[in-house]
């Protein structure tokens, strides 16, 4: 599955370093209003997670300033929006009516209205769409469960 991640910030790059583990998973394109950050430059990114990592190569990944401009990728099968929350909504419903699968950061909108708009968007769309509530993911937590 290709991927695009559009944030990189703390957790864009902390995702960026996940698909790397993921065997069928690929980061194939990213988006992000910072050059330096497109160039695959993470030096100025804070994080208050054990992130090492200052520099990617992204020669073989397209690189987009702009959301839309990605989500318009026919390459890209899925979305990862790691951008603040107030633009969780809009993206979302963007990415799904582009035809794109997402993956959006909690949480999930500012409103009720914002999560029911960007539900129905998955509904009528047909394209799944995520929230990243991961510990529920994590083994301490299904251990738990």
């Amino acid at each position: 599955m290709n991927i695009g991640i559009v944030g990189l910030g703390h957790m864009g790059v902390t995702h960026l370093q996940a698909y790397a583990e993921i065997p069928f998973a690929r980061v194939s394109a990213i988006a992000s209003s910072d050059p330096k950050k497109r160039n695959g430059d993470f030096s100025s990114v804070v994080s208050n997670l054990d992130l090492v990592i200052n520099s990617v190569d992204f020669s073989s990944i397209t690189a987009y300033g702009r959301p839309l401009d990605l989500f318009t990728d026919p390459a890209v099968d899925a979305v990862d929006l790691c951008v603040p929350t107030y633009l969780h909504a809009p993206l979302s419903i963007a990415a799904l009516e582009a035809g794109k699968h997402v993956i959006v950061e909690k949480p999930m909108a500012l409103s009720e209205d914002e999560c029911n708009a960007m539900t129905q968007a998955a509904k009528s769309t047909g394209n799944t769409l995520m929230v990243a509530q991961v510990l529920r993911f994590w083994p301490e937590y299904i251990t738990a469960r």
